[in-house]
């Protein structure tokens, strides 16, 4: 009888383990407006059980309003790795007598999460690397006594590792409970002097939906399906919001700021991601292109954050919402919390300073960017 008992006691305790590694933590919001904490031990079409420090508690669907699951523990979550050789070239070209020539331009972020760089080698040195608020690393360059017809370069490169979790993600498990999974979000919903127009239509665009997930969806169908791609060199990435909304027209950083005003006014955090894309025109594994690449990500209770492409769903609209990181690479955040006007990254170009006695218009400068994908590793647990 001792042995016996003592194997159920195995049994049981060994179910109870099994029953914690396959539970997932949820907050169930009842119709009644109740929301209920704790973790999912079995659910059905009909019904579902829930263990509340210690007591389960079952709920029927018909009683159920939505069922968020907690944050993903993402090293748990299989991955796919992709690797990639980055290098950018700056070529300026005097084309008057220079005092002095300065220009900031953001290195890669060390800390964007699910990635990492290494090997990043930086010529000629910059002459000093500050971070901004939003925590860019940004390197500083300086030239003096420049002749007319000159010309200098500045080569950045790095490898990159994209560390991509395999996450899907469920709407029905996506809730308007931010207040429960969120401490430091306010930046992420702050909006700039937004016009009457970007908030009445931000509005109509959401109206009677409270899903989050329903309202990003609804806000990137719009964006797709009612502007189009212009890149007019010095105007397009500079515009107002308002300006874009208004033209329908725009390059990848003008849509993504107006997606991003559009959601925050919605209550949804979000953010601008600047980087490259790797999109090379044929088979080939290098890509060379000329301009760098703007786009979003949304904060999704249970699901962390999640990339949206509202640029290249222009084209192709069901591929760019809630994507997997593959052809994108992130290398530092658009405005969060700066005060400056505008990110410092302006679609990789420069921000750029000179002094002359003739004019102040007097650099011109090319941006050359070669991506190479190295390899694609299969998914795996970490």
């Amino acid at each position: 009888m001792v042995i016996k008992s003592k194997i159920v006691y195995l049994m049981v305790f060994l179910f109870s383990m099994f029953l914690t590694e396959v539970s997932q933590a949820a907050i169930i919001l009842l119709k009644s407006g109740q929301s209920v904490q704790g973790s999912i031990l079995e659910e059905t079409s009909q019904q579902v059980k829930l263990d509340v420090s210690g007591i389960v508690f079952t709920y029927y669907k018909e009683e159920v309003q939505s069922i968020t699951l907690e944050e993903q523990d993402l090293m748990k979550v299989p991955v796919r790795k992709i690797s990639y050789k980055v290098s950018k070239t700056f070529a300026f070209t005097s084309l008057v007598d220079l005092e002095t020539l300065q220009f900031n331009y953001p290195l890669s972020h060390q800390n964007i999460p699910n990635q990492s760089v290494s090997n990043e080698i930086i010529s000629p040195n910059p002459n000093a690397v500050t971070k901004d608020p939003d925590g860019n690393q940004i390197g500083t360059f300086y030239f003096s006594n420049l002749k007319a017809g000159e010309v200098h370069r500045v080569r950045v490169s790095f490898d990159v590792t994209l560390n991509e979790p395999q996450i899907k993600v469920d709407r029905t498990r996506v809730a308007d409970m931010y207040q429960i999974f969120t401490r430091d979000m306010d930046i992420f919903l702050q909006v700039k002097d937004a016009s009457s127009e970007e908030q009445q239509l931000a509005k109509k665009i959401t109206q009677g939906l409270v899903n989050p997930y329903d309202k990003a969806k609804a806000i990137y169908d719009y964006v797709v399906s009612h502007f189009t791609y212009q890149n007019i060199q010095n105007f397009s990435g500079k515009q107002e919001t308002f300006g874009t909304l208004v033209s329908q027209k725009g390059n990848c950083r003008d849509i993504s700021r107006l997606f991003l005003v559009l959601s925050r006014l919605n209550g949804i955090p979000t953010k601008e991601v600047n980087g490259v894309a790797f999109q090379p025109k044929d088979s080939s594994e290098v890509c060379q292109t000329n301009a760098g690449h703007s786009w979003n990500e949304i904060y999704l209770p249970g699901y962390q954050w999640r990339p949206v492409d509202a640029t290249f769903g222009l084209t192709e609209p069901k591929k760019f919402f809630l994507f997997p990181y593959e052809i994108h690479i992130p290398e530092c955040y658009g405005e969060i919390v700066s005060t400056d006007k505008g990110s410092l990254y302006d679609g990789s170009s420069i921000r750029m300073s000179a002094r002359s006695q003739i004019s102040s218009d007097s650099v011109h400068n090319d941006l050359n960017i070669e991506i190479e994908h190295v390899k694609t590793e299969k998914l795996k647990g970490r």
